[in-house]
């Protein structure tokens, strides 16, 4: 069973060969066709990768992973039916290209599907704007503070030198009265 399945998966359909019918117009298009769809495979390839490293090694911060990594699933894919298409021209291998699509389509309609409940949540992520505008105004009430506290260690300053001077005009009255009982004694 294996074997017949890696037969009908790889074995070029003999009956209809596109690269021929492309060949009819001239060389030039099957070129086109291969090159235009080696660069998107090879972008597609890239984009993956970019989006990984972005989640994996710079932003852990972020709120929602699971779309990007679901982005990248379905990029990967894209840039496989695209190689795939490449290898169609010589190969005519059209059930594995159709199951090459068969899997991109369910990439996409899952990526699509998922992404639909999360847009109130990113919609209601703040702006740019939004945040400089928050970390500004948080800035003057820090300063607003910073300034209360230092009028605050200068009340406490002076109180405590106040109460320093109390403590040595008690210090005197105690001593003058204990010398005026002193002398009452004697």
């Amino acid at each position: 069973m294996a074997p017949r399945l890696l037969a009908a998966l790889l074995v070029p359909v003999r009956e209809f060969h596109a690269a021929r019918l492309l060949l009819h117009v001239g060389p030039w298009i099957v070129w086109l066709h291969v090159v235009s769809d080696g660069l998107i495979t090879l972008s597609y390839y890239c984009i993956s990768p970019a989006l990984i490293y972005l989640l994996v090694r710079r932003r852990r911060d972020l709120p929602f992973q699971w779309p990007f990594w679901m982005f990248g699933l379905f990029i990967l894919s894209c840039g496989t039916t695209h190689l795939m298409e490449i290898w169609t021209v010589w190969r005519p291998s059209y059930v594995l290209s159709g199951i090459v699509k068969a899997i991109t389509a369910a990439a996409s309609v899952a990526t699509a599907v998922m992404l639909i409940p999360l847009l109130p949540k990113a919609i209601a992520l703040p702006s740019p704007q939004q945040l400089r505008r928050v970390n500004g105004e948080l800035r003057l009430e820090i300063i607003d503070r910073e300034r209360v506290e230092q009028l605050l260690r200068e009340t406490l300053a002076e109180r405590e030198g106040t109460l320093a001077e109390l403590a040595d005009r008690t210090s005197a009255v105690e001593a003058l009265e204990q010398t005026e009982a002193a002398l009452r004694k004697a």
